[in-house]
């Protein structure tokens, strides 16, 4: 259970769970508060700014989906 709880935790604020997919690398890795602090916007939103990377993979982040989980 604890494993579970660790993998399901924000990967920026260890605080949060994580509920946002970041585009397009499809990572599920933090939490909705870390997104709107780094900048990273919606998926309906244009980005304008510094690119922002994965902190899974690195790959550069172009947007973001909230997943609301049952």
């Amino acid at each position: 259970m604890e494993a579970m709880k660790l993998d399901c935790e924000c990967k920026i604020c260890f605080g949060q769970i994580a509920d946002t997919v970041l585009l397009p690398c499809s990572h599920l890795a933090i939490c909705t508060w870390c997104a709107n602090q780094m900048g990273i916007r919606p998926i309906n939103e244009l980005h304008f700014g510094p690119q922002i990377h994965c902190p899974v993979c690195r790959v550069v982040v172009s947007s973001r989906i909230k997943v609301f989980r049952a």
